[in-house]
């Protein structure tokens, strides 16, 4: 058992195993497309990797911060935010890729 701040009060989480397990499950994955985003270095679709890493990361910040009962964890903020990050680094990517191809 492990104890968690929760709004001002202590509160026991069910099993230490399990959370270990939650955690440990996000930070395989974040590893993994972490060794996507440094294998693709070079290549065109390396971007489309930053995605989903960046939601993992701001899934296991809920999960570990016990904020799943706030609105951030709510369907319509999760949808908005992954929408909002992939269009930026779509963006960010082509203007990139623009200026390189103009300098050059």
């Amino acid at each position: 058992m492990t104890l968690v701040f929760s709004k001002g009060r202590k509160v026991l989480v069910a099993s230490l195993r399990l959370g270990v397990w939650v955690v440990s499950m996000f930070m395989i994955a974040i590893s993994g497309w972490v060794f996507a985003f440094v294998n693709s270095k070079g290549k065109q679709y390396r971007f489309s990797f930053i995605a989903p890493l960046i939601m993992l990361i701001f899934q296991l910040v809920i999960y570990v911060f016990d904020k799943r009962d706030s609105a951030l964890n709510e369907f319509n903020i999760k949808v908005f935010l992954s929408f909002l990050v992939s269009l930026v680094i779509i963006v960010l990517y082509f203007i990139i890729k623009k200026k390189l191809r103009v300098d050059e």
